[in-house]
């Protein structure tokens, strides 16, 4: 990771993955430090174990200074980069780092402490997380929220008492696939055999024999006419 300022100078830089086919992913920059310091946060390899890290810049390098193992922000081959967020969601004063555990099952919320790191509270998602993580401001605390495998939007409301949040999570929306959106298959033609493409039907209502993922409307037609 590096550093720059905003005239575009490196400011801070931290220290290489080490290995090809291996990513960090940051999450937020806050006062994650047990006296208020400023530490930026991210999860090293996501996909292959997970290990939250914490840095914090002490003049020209960007230092590791705490770690967490079993944790991940992002499902693989998703697009969806933001299933970590930042925050004080058990209202102690400090921000937590929230993230998943490894098979998406629960929301993990870690803080850092003297000693390094601790995890700060656990909630259980009621299935496999799928969605992005969202959260929301409110007089009573900072609500959180999650979509699942089956459809459904687990939002956990903010009516923590001090150190318990979340003792009250509700499904209080369902976000069911509408019947006309297309499934999605594995692309019939040899040059795109791993695509993800949508099988829309034609007029005549048969599957074309061609769809190609730049162009996932467009194909030949069994019978001719579309």
């Amino acid at each position: 990771m590096v550093v720059y300022s905003e005239s575009g100078e490196q400011v801070a830089a931290g220290p290489a993955v080490g290995r090809g086919n291996r990513w960090r992913h940051q999450i937020a920059v806050a006062p994650f430090g047990p006296n208020g310091e400023l530490e930026l946060a991210e999860v090293l390899t996501p996909h292959i174990g997970g290990i939250a890290g914490f840095y914090r810049m002490d003049g020209d390098p960007l230092n590791l200074v705490a770690q967490q193992d079993s944790v991940t922000s992002h499902s693989v081959v998703s697009r969806n980069f933001d299933m970590g967020l930042a925050g004080d969601l058990d209202g102690d004063g400090q921000p937590e780092l929230v993230v998943f555990d490894q098979p998406f099952r629960e929301v993990v919320a870690s803080c850092r402490t003297p000693d390094g790191v601790a995890v700060a509270w656990r909630a259980a998602v009621g299935g496999k997380a799928v969605t992005n993580s969202a959260s929301v401001e409110s007089g009573a605390g900072i609500s959180l929220g999650a979509g699942r495998d089956d459809g459904v939007l687990r939002i956990w409301l903010a009516t923590w008492t001090l150190g318990t949040p979340f003792n009250r999570p509700l499904e209080i929306c369902l976000v069911k696939t509408p019947p006309s959106a297309p499934t999605w298959g594995p692309c019939q033609h040899r040059r795109h055999h791993w695509a993800q493409v949508p099988r829309f039907l034609g007029r005549c209502g048969r599957k074309p024999a061609f769809r190609s993922p730049s162009r996932p409307r467009r194909g030949r037609c069994p019978e001719g006419r579309c």
